[in-house]
């Protein structure tokens, strides 16, 4: 799943400066001529973060089925 989505990152990052598929520019020429870094994946990782600190914070069913505090038998 990682480098489908460093591939699908590139893939935007070619689309919006318009380079073609059949011009031989390596992905990290890519990233130099556009100016910046891969970043995708930290983004996604700390959005997943965020979300589940707001769905702990919460006392309803997914802060209990997450952490496993189910009371009885």
């Amino acid at each position: 799943m990682r480098t489908r989505l460093e591939a699908t990152e590139l893939w935007f990052l070619r689309r919006m400066m318009r380079i073609s598929w059949t011009d031989k520019l390596t992905n990290d020429a890519v990233l130099l001529k556009a100016d910046t870094q891969r970043s995708l994946l930290q983004v996604i990782t700390s959005r997943q973060i965020r979300f589940l600190g707001h769905v702990l914070r919460k006392n309803e069913l997914e802060e209990i089925a997450l952490t496993g505090k189910i009371e009885g038998k």
